[in-house]
């Protein structure tokens, strides 16, 4: 049909095309028309999609800085924290050695390795008077020269 209400049988031929044509450029016109204001639309949309996705990167990179210098500040407060203890631990409380000694300032002997033959000799020489209270109570006995009866040689 065309705008007058006429059906295409009942327009000459002439006419028909010319309505054909109208009817051709106005869905050309509209589509061209459409198409623009949709071309329009995405280019927008792409626009704001761009500095949507921009944005949410750089959200995510800030927050990524965060967690990272977050996680970075907890590593060093706790190896600073068992740093301290570490420190803490080695030296021993000053208030309990200046409470032994009954001095301020004292600072404990620090600690020496002593070998197990030194010890048991230097027990010993600090301890002479129970060698000398062995090899009495081994002459009653009948014990010769640092010899036990069994034959046994007796180690101050």
């Amino acid at each position: 049909m065309s705008k007058r209400g006429k059906t295409v049988q009942q327009l000459p031929l002439e006419t028909a095309c010319i309505e054909l044509q109208r009817a051709v450029y106005e869905i050309s016109h509209n589509s061209r028309k459409r198409l623009g204001e949709n071309l329009q639309k995405f280019v927008a949309l792409q626009g704001i999609l761009e500095a949507e996705l921009q944005l949410c990167m750089m959200t995510v990179q800030i927050n990524s800085l965060d967690y990272v210098r977050n996680n970075v500040i907890a590593l060093n407060s706790v190896a600073s924290s068992s740093q301290k203890q570490a420190e803490e631990m080695r030296q021993p409380d000053e208030e309990s050695v200046n409470v032994s000694h009954g001095t301020e300032g004292l600072r404990p002997k620090p600690h020496v390795e002593v070998a197990p033959e030194e010890m048991l000799g230097n027990f010993w020489a600090k301890n002479s008077h129970l060698s000398q209270e062995q090899e009495r109570s081994t002459e009653g006995a009948g014990s010769r020269d640092g010899v036990s009866e069994s034959g046994d040689e007796i180690v101050p």
